[in-house]
């Protein structure tokens, strides 16, 4: 980043921070404690990973612990497709037996899976479901402009999670109980976006890790997008969520508005005239591209401002999903027999 963007960049991120409200301002230092805002919107925020740790804070038991993973398992209602079980270097879909004629979770054998076996638990997009998280992810979203899905991960000790991989979104970690040690590698592409990233499509061969620590209970990691990680349960079992920020990219924002441009080249005479025939075989001249290229630029010579910050706020920074609360009833027993 050359020197008057990154002063661009500090200008911006300063008059962000001076307009946030007292109260969200107060949230998000105590959050991120001792680190200071500016210290980790500045240096680290799509930068550089930074483990977050000596807080006098209690932990986030507040939050959720285990208990309210067993309850959220435990209910029938809870789609199946949100659930994984972890085992070493990879998940699958957890198991499920049948009441009732209706596929439901099978606590038994996830239970087995993850005592006797060693495995671990994932769940996706728990803020769809757990109030005390939707709280958190309402109020991470706005402040950063983000599309926030939160997953939990419990894991046995010492079981070593998924296998390398990074993500194409930025990544909180918030360790809720126990601890776990993670070791990051440098990004091999810088800023990574869906689909054309995913860490699937290559075949990873890390250096030297980067970073390498334990994150205890109370204490956060936060992984840009792009950096490849690995997670592994220490000395005890580990409970900790995983905040997903999906924030627009100027990536996102051309995409989107491409369609807006060609509806607006529908009014241009030249960009509606037939195309030469015999177009492959060579028979378009260079006169006719450089009167084509002229036509596109004519179309993006004077954007409307405002018109691109309202389809910026509309189109790009997407609301959360419809959310669903715990039923009020009893949970399914995992000793109720299978039909």
């Amino acid at each position: 980043m050359s020197t008057a963007l990154r002063s661009a960049h500090a200008d911006a991120l300063g008059r962000r921070l001076d307009a946030l409200d007292t109260c969200d301002r107060r949230w998000l230092e105590l959050l991120l404690a001792p680190l200071d805002l500016p210290t980790f919107f500045g240096r680290y925020w799509d930068q550089a990973p930074v483990h977050i740790g000596g807080n006098p804070r209690t932990g986030f038991a507040d939050l959720w612990d285990r208990s309210g993973l067993e309850r959220l398992l435990a209910h029938s209602q809870l789609p199946l497709a949100q659930v994984e079980v972890i085992g070493a270097g990879g998940s699958a879909p957890a198991p499920r037996r049948t009441v009732s004629g209706r596929p439901i979770l099978d606590l038994r054998r996830i239970a087995e899976h993850v005592q006797r076996r060693g495995g671990g638990i994932r769940v996706h997009g728990i803020e769809t479901y757990v109030p005390s998280v939707r709280d958190l992810a309402d109020r991470l979203g706005p402040l950063l402009g983000a599309t926030v899905a939160v997953n939990a991960y419990y894991t046995t000790p010492r079981l070593e999670g998924l296998s390398l991989h990074w993500d194409t979104h930025d990544v909180l970690v918030l360790q809720l109980d126990g601890a776990k040690h993670w070791t990051l590698y440098e990004p091999p592409i810088e800023r990574p976006i869906p689909p054309y990233h995913r860490s699937t499509l290559y075949s990873l061969e890390p250096g030297e890790p980067t970073w390498e620590g334990v994150v205890r209970a109370g204490e956060l990691l936060y992984v840009p997008r792009g950096t490849p990680h690995l997670a592994k349960a220490f000395e005890s079992s580990s409970l900790h969520l995983a905040c997903g920020f999906v924030l627009p990219t100027w990536h996102d924002l051309l995409r989107s508005l491409s369609e807006r441009v060609l509806a607006r080249c529908a009014e241009d005479p030249m960009l509606r005239r037939s195309a030469p025939l015999f177009l492959g075989e060579g028979t378009i001249d260079d006169d006719a591209i450089e009167q084509l290229h002229e036509a596109l630029r004519r179309q993006l010579a004077q954007p409307d401002h405002d018109a691109l910050r309202t389809h910026w706020t509309t189109a790009l920074v997407r609301p959360r999903s419809e959310t669903w609360s715990l039923p009020s009833g009893d949970p399914v027993s995992p000793e109720e027999p299978t039909r």
